[in-house]
């Protein structure tokens, strides 16, 4: 992973416990919250980066069938629906599937330990 990557996680981990800490302390303390909030949060990742890969893939594959075809090697291009639809289903599977272990230890942490953690 590179440097600056690693450095955005680190500072999203940081700013969630922190996060997680305030809604803990101003009355959100029940650990389903917590756990719907990361949860959330990483479907709605997920959303926008499968958005925009679903924008940009079928643009990509077009330009490649064009350069194949420029390039002597005529392909027919057809728009895949279902492989759309599953591409959706599967990015958000995934991302559900990647943010259950840290929703769980968001709930888990306790309010002090999340405040102290900035």
């Amino acid at each position: 992973m590179s440097r600056s990557r690693r450095d955005s996680h680190r500072t999203r981990v940081r700013v969630g416990t922190a996060a997680s800490g305030v809604i803990c302390l101003v009355g959100g303390s029940a650990r389903w919250q917590v756990r719907l909030m990361v949860l959330a949060e990483a479907l709605l990742l997920a959303a926008i980066g499968t958005a925009l890969g679903l924008l940009a893939g079928p643009y990509l594959g077009y330009v490649m069938v064009l350069g194949l075809s420029v390039g002597g090697f005529p392909v027919g291009y057809t728009f895949p629906l279902t492989g759309v639809l599953a591409a959706i289903a599967v990015g958000l599977l995934f991302a559900a599937m990647a943010a259950i272990i840290p929703a769980r230890q968001a709930a888990r942490l306790e309010i002090i330990r999340a405040l102290r953690y900035e």
